[in-house]
């Protein structure tokens, strides 16, 4: 009785085995038929939230860091469609997951954003977020605000703080909890009039108050 019912559960198993292999083979059947860089350009801004030009770029200057060496992984253009969509809509991995542009799985989803986020701070952050340090740039930056639509003499960058939602994390939980009741990060930016992020800081949990975490940011320093 008890082989009989190994055997069942063996070939229930390998059925459900070949159902995840099946629907890995249509998802990436899907993928390949579609090609969103042939829908017309304000369809992909709609989708994307940014120009074909912009995500070609990015996959370009993405490719050496994030090529794979199997031959049926995720290709470099997915995985940067997969991160743009999911931050352009701020929905769930599994709706990201499910749309008709991305065709993955939750899972594949998840490592698509951990993955390019990791490339993203490792290889490029620095290079374009830079808050005003030198006279010359403060001076520049001086004149943008003074000429901005809304001006404001004087100002280098424009500051505030903001609550990004998380799950809760197994360690320190209650240090995550901010005033608003949820588990948060509390992440405070520095912008420019044309909204470029000047700065960022990321690493404070949702309970810090805003004025703790300027007193312990660079940029205060570098005042």
């Amino acid at each position: 009785m008890a082989m009989v019912m190994l055997l069942v559960d063996i070939a229930d198993f390998e059925e459900e085995d070949e159902e995840v292999l099946q629907l890995r083979i249509t998802r990436k059947r899907l993928r390949d038929e579609l090609n969103v860089f042939n829908l017309p350009d304000i369809q992909f801004k709609n989708l994307f939230r940014v120009s074909k030009d912009l995500v070609r770029d990015l996959v370009t200057e993405l490719r050496p860091h994030l090529q794979r060496e199997r031959p049926n992984g995720l290709s470099v253009k997915t995985l940067v469609l997969c991160i743009i969509r999911f931050h352009a809509v701020g929905s769930y991995q599994r709706a990201i997951g499910q749309d008709f542009a991305l065709a993955l799985s939750q899972t594949a989803v998840g490592r698509c954003i951990r993955s390019v986020s990791v490339v993203i701070n490792d290889h490029m952050l620095r290079r374009w977020i830079k808050f005003p340090a030198t006279p010359e740039q403060r001076e520049a930056a001086k004149i943008k605000f003074a000429n901005a639509l809304q001006p404001f003499p004087g100002a280098i960058g424009a500051i505030d703080c903001t609550h990004v939602g998380i799950v809760a994390p197994k360690e320190n939980e209650e240090a995550f909890v901010n005033h608003h009741g949820y588990h948060s990060m509390n992440v405070q930016m520095i912008c420019d009039p044309e909204l470029r992020i000047l700065n960022v800081s990321a690493r404070f949990p949702g309970s810090r108050h805003d004025a703790a975490i300027w007193m312990q940011s660079p940029v205060r320093n570098l005042m």
